[in-house]
């Protein structure tokens, strides 16, 4: 499997959307929440806004948590 960022990568284990989408398509239904425990760069959090899912993100990390912020903010 071959997937490329379409953006400049915030944190180091980002993945691709493509991969997010088809896991939280295959294993949630409308309406379900996603938790997101290490939300990196909000990856998880996008796919799940723009299927319908409701999203909880914890990030530890101050720096990552506000890009991931302004990324699900902006919706890319």
């Amino acid at each position: 499997m071959e997937y490329k960022c379409p953006f400049p990568a915030i944190h180091g284990t980002e993945k691709p959307v493509e991969v997010t989408e088809e896991l939280i398509l295959t294993y949630s239904k409308e309406g379900d929440t996603i938790l997101d425990f290490c939300m990196g760069s909000g990856t998880i959090g996008l796919v799940a806004m723009k299927n319908n899912r409701n999203y909880i993100g914890i990030e530890q990390d101050v720096k990552i948590y506000a890009q991931a912020l302004e990324r699900l903010k902006q919706g890319e």
